[in-house]
């Protein structure tokens, strides 16, 4: 990964859609990609995953992957497992949203939060987030895609939060607001508008389009403390909390659209999309 590339990102992020003379097969199942989290330079993992075993078109989150064993983010003689999830709606014609799920838990339960967490407590470190060699298949044949951001003020593009078994408890990070799940149940979730702006230096999203589609989340914010020094900025259901926090899990989402050959593309924003709601 180049983290020098994201520097000269411009703001404004041409989306590649279909032409309305052109027809295009359904999005295929994601069957495979490469996942690496950096905190600043350093590389906390690099894994390759291949969605075998789920059982589930589409995929809906019941079916969780270890993807490294024994992971150490702190080290102090202690270990989580981190484990990926991926969420994929049924398209709507040639469009769906694909969400991936990264967990620092324990070894033998997803479930349970490990003893190490995802990513240590940093005021200045950024995070980045890069899925490479990403393929969706239609009947076994690579499918070529558009993977994009929400054009949409409130859907999420990431969020990050400590999933705990007293609660979930969510990091407000900068640009975050707050998204309804359900009855009495809120996340704090960063819009993609804040990807989508001129600062690149706090959010960058490199989209991709292909048959092995490369996208990244860059520049996200790492948990910070109180401004006093003496707990995280955390939430429970959108309320401030002064429990102790980590960050045990990160949420990232994109649109998905199956693309013509180039010379038919049409140039465009697309319309926001449903946020499809993370399985607990």
């Amino acid at each position: 990964m180049s983290l020098t590339a994201v520097k000269g990102f411009g703001a404004v992020v041409v989306v590649a859609c279909l032409s309305g003379l052109v027809s295009a097969s359904t999005i295929g199942r994601p069957v495979s990609f490469n996942i690496a989290l950096y905190q600043d330079t350093t590389e906390l993992f690099n894994e390759s995953v291949t969605l075998e075993g789920a059982g589930v078109d589409p995929l809906d989150g019941s079916y969780r992957y270890k993807i490294v064993a024994d992971y150490d983010s702190d080290p102090c003689d202690t270990l989580s497992s981190v484990w990926i999830t991926v969420q994929m709606p049924a398209p709507d014609q040639q469009e769906s949203n694909i969400h991936f799920y990264i967990r620092g838990a324990s070894p033998n339960d997803p479930d349970l939060h490990g003893a190490d967490p995802l990513l240590t407590m940093n005021d200045t470190d950024k995070v980045h987030a890069v899925i490479t060699d990403l393929q969706f298949e239609n009947a076994g044949v690579p499918t070529n895609v558009s993977v994009y951001h929400y054009d949409n003020e409130n859907m999420a593009g990431a969020y990050v939060f400590d999933y705990d078994v007293d609660g979930s408890y969510y990091y407000q990070l900068p640009g975050a607001v707050a998204v309804d799940l359900g009855p009495d149940h809120l996340t704090q979730q960063v819009p993609q508008s804040e990807f989508m702006d001129a600062d690149v230096d706090n959010y960058v999203f490199l989209p991709d389009m292909g048959t092995a589609v490369d996208v990244g989340w860059y520049n996200m914010s790492s948990p910070t403390s109180d401004p006093n020094g003496d707990y995280p900025v955390i939430y429970q259901d959108g309320v401030a909390s002064v429990a102790d926090g980590q960050v045990f899990e990160m949420g990232l989402a994109a649109v998905v659209l199956t693309a013509p050959e180039p010379a038919t593309f049409a140039l465009a924003l697309l319309g926001g999309v449903a946020c499809f709601r993370r399985r607990r």
